[in-house]
């Protein structure tokens, strides 16, 4: 007889209570506003090592703008529903995010615009938004916490990408 690898004796025949169901592995949900929330974090924590390392002279300019457009091309890209290691469960990427995107947000509101075209804004508003928090904590540092502001700021970014953002 069989053991069901959970340890069991082998002749369990699956009465074990063990959970022996199906254990496939998901890749992360992008309408879970933990994996979104998770994501964007470290989009902001990368984003200010690069900032912090530019200032340092650790990396130029060019490789910093560089950067920073290859991170606006991953959101789009994820956001779009494009990137394989993630998923959306239901039919909110691309169509129904640049819906809500545009319903939301003035500035993304552009009748002829695709829906990528709309979520690639609104990457390149958080980023922009991301960079301009990091320039103003840089230079009025008895302001705050830039580690703070981020925190909230990609906090509050995710419950925009998952549709929960209230305003």
């Amino acid at each position: 007889m069989a053991r069901c690898g959970s340890g069991c004796a082998s002749d369990c025949r699956r009465s074990c209570g063990h959970d022996h169901g199906s254990k496939a592995e998901r890749r992360p949900d992008l309408l879970s506003i933990e994996v979104v929330e998770g994501l964007l974090g470290q989009a902001c924590r990368n984003m200010k090592k690069r900032f912090e390392a530019e200032l340092a002279g650790e990396m130029s300019a060019d490789e910093h703008v560089e950067r920073t457009e290859a991170l606006v091309d991953w959101l789009t890209l994820t956001f779009a529903g494009e990137n394989p290691h993630f998923e959306d469960t239901g039919e909110w990427l691309p169509s129904g995010l640049a819906e809500y995107l545009r319903e939301t947000d003035e500035t993304l509101r552009s009748g002829f615009a695709s829906d990528r075209t709309v979520i690639e804004r609104a990457a390149r508003q958080f980023v922009t938004e991301t960079a301009g928090a990091l320039a103003y904590f840089h230079e009025h540092p008895a302001e705050g916490s830039v580690d703070d502001f981020l925190g909230f700021h990609g906090a509050r970014w995710a419950r925009r990408l998952t549709g929960m953002y209230e305003g």
